[in-house]
């Protein structure tokens, strides 16, 4: 990269990218103390209703909730809510053989 190049691409798009993450880090805060909420709720299936009500489907938001799942008793409201399915949107470009592996809940 050349001088050019940075003054005309990489910094507006920097400034860009740097006020979107500002812009998010509020809403994401505020996601990740609902999923703590219902991850700590005993009745998962009011859990998983809420999730699928409240919460986007973000891939950080959705691997937050999965890597702190503790039990199997997650896996019948999630089935029921059709959250253990892969939505391909974001991930067509990827092999075949990979993409559950970036599904959350697919790890």
């Amino acid at each position: 990269m050349d001088a050019q190049f940075r003054a005309e691409w990489q910094t507006p798009f920097d400034t860009a990218v740097g006020g979107l993450m500002v812009a998010l880090q509020g809403k994401y805060t505020a996601y990740i103390l609902r999923l703590d909420e219902l991850l700590a709720t005993p009745d998962r299936k009011a859990a998983v209703e809420a999730l699928s009500r409240e919460i986007p489907g973000a891939l950080p938001l959705l691997s937050y909730f999965f890597e702190r799942l503790d039990s199997a008793d997650w896996l019948d409201p999630l089935a029921a809510n059709k959250l253990l399915a892969a939505s391909w949107a974001g991930l067509d470009d990827i092999d075949d053989g990979l993409r559950l592996q970036h599904w959350p809940a697919g790890r």
